[in-house]
């Protein structure tokens, strides 16, 4: 869909979401088989993690701020998604950004949309 929502530190970026994809990462704050091999755990909060797929962004100066937001030297970005019947916005790290090559024509590269994997700082549900 054009236009979907991407806001990445109060900046929005017109894209086109191609697929996103949630995990919910349960995270223990302890774990400990005992000697008759029953788990013990204490949960310690679900982390929601995004996967993104992005359509080719035809303009060109979006393209080129989306870059360079996704190539900052930065710990953590707040990201703003789809989550559930809504947004979610939270604080996150980047782990990989993709982007493949399209074509090349007299020395201009043509990029394809981008794969981006958000992984979120904290847990979004805690006890």
């Amino acid at each position: 869909m054009e236009n979907d929502i991407l806001t990445i530190d109060g900046t929005t970026y017109p894209v086109n979401i191609v697929s996103l994809t949630e995990t919910s990462d349960f995270q223990d704050k302890y774990s400990e088989q005992t000697e008759n091999f029953d788990l013990k755990r204490e949960l310690g909060g679900i982390f929601f993690n995004y996967e993104l797929q992005l359509g080719e962004i035809q303009n060109q100066t979006t393209a080129l701020a989306l870059y360079e937001k996704l190539h900052e030297f930065t710990e953590f970005h707040t990201v703003t998604l789809p989550h559930n019947d809504g947004l979610q916005t939270f604080q996150a790290y980047i782990t990989g950004v993709g982007r493949p090559l399209k074509s090349r024509i007299n020395e201009t590269n043509k990029w394809g949309g981008y794969t981006i994997t958000f992984t979120a700082k904290s847990p979004q549900i805690t006890s």
